[in-house]
C-alpha cells in the first residue's frame, strides 16, 4: 500500500488535439485566395501518363541511324567491305595482303598470335569505317599512299605516311594506326 499512488498524477489531461493550420503559400501571379473563383470539379479521370502525351504534340519517329560502333567479333575476315569506294577497293586489298603475310610470318610464334589476332580487329575497324564512310577525304588519301608504298615494298615512306597520320589524325585513325604499323615494320623487318 506504500507503493500505490494516487491514480491522478499518471492521468494526462485529456485534451482534443487539433492539427494546426498550415499557412497559405504566397503566389505573385494568383489572384488572393478569397477573390480566387473556385475550380470547377473534373468530370472525368485523366491518369497523368495520358495528360502528358495529350500535352505532348506526337513526332515522327527517329530514322535508324547507322550503327555507330563496330560489331565487337569484328577482324579483318569478317569486315562488310562491298561499300567502299572504288579507289579504295586496291587500298583495301593491298592491306588484306599485307596483314595475311604477316599472319603466315608469324604464325610459327606462339607469342605473336595475339598481336596477329589484334591486328585483324584492328584492320577489322579501319574497313568497317571505309565501309560506313567515315573516313576523312584527307585519311583515305593517305591510306591509298601507303597502300601504294606497301605494294611497291618502299616502307620507308608507308612508314613516314604513317607518322604523319599520327600527328595529323590520331582522333580518327588512333584504333587501327596500332595495327597498320606493325604490319608495315613486320613487313619491313622480314623483307617481305
Amino acid at each position: 500500500q506504500a507503493y500505490q499512488q494516487p491514480q491522478q498524477a499518471y492521468q494526462q489531461p485529456q485534451q482534443a488535439y487539433q492539427q494546426p493550420q498550415q499557412p497559405q503559400l504566397f503566389n505573385p501571379v494568383a489572384p488572393p485566395a478569397a477573390a480566387a473563383a473556385p475550380a470547377p470539379a473534373p468530370t472525368q479521370f485523366v491518369p497523368p501518363q495520358a495528360a502528358q502525351a495529350a500535352a505532348t504534340p506526337a513526332s515522327p519517329p527517329p530514322a535508324a541511324p547507322a550503327p555507330a560502333s563496330p560489331p565487337p567479333n569484328i577482324s579483318i575476315e569478317t569486315a562488310d567491305v562491298s561499300k567502299v569506294d572504288q579507289q579504295l577497293q586496291s587500298a583495301v586489298a593491298v592491306l588484306k595482303e599485307s596483314y595475311q603475310v604477316c599472319a603466315r610470318a608469324l604464325e610459327g610464334n606462339p607469342g605473336k598470335k595475339r598481336e596477329v589476332q589484334d591486328n585483324s580487329r584492328r584492320i577489322g575497324i579501319l574497313f568497317w569505317k571505309l565501309n560506313n564512310g567515315d573516313v576523312k577525304p584527307s585519311v583515305k588519301s593517305a591510306l591509298q599512299e601507303i597502300a601504294k608504298a606497301l605494294a611497291g615494298r618502299d616502307f620507308a615512306t608507308a612508314s613516314k605516311i604513317h607518322i604523319s597520320l599520327t600527328t595529323s589524325d590520331f582522333d580518327e585513325c588512333g584504333v587501327w594506326l596500332t595495327a597498320l604499323k606493325r604490319i608495315i615494320k613486320t613487313r619491313q623487318q622480314l623483307n617481305l
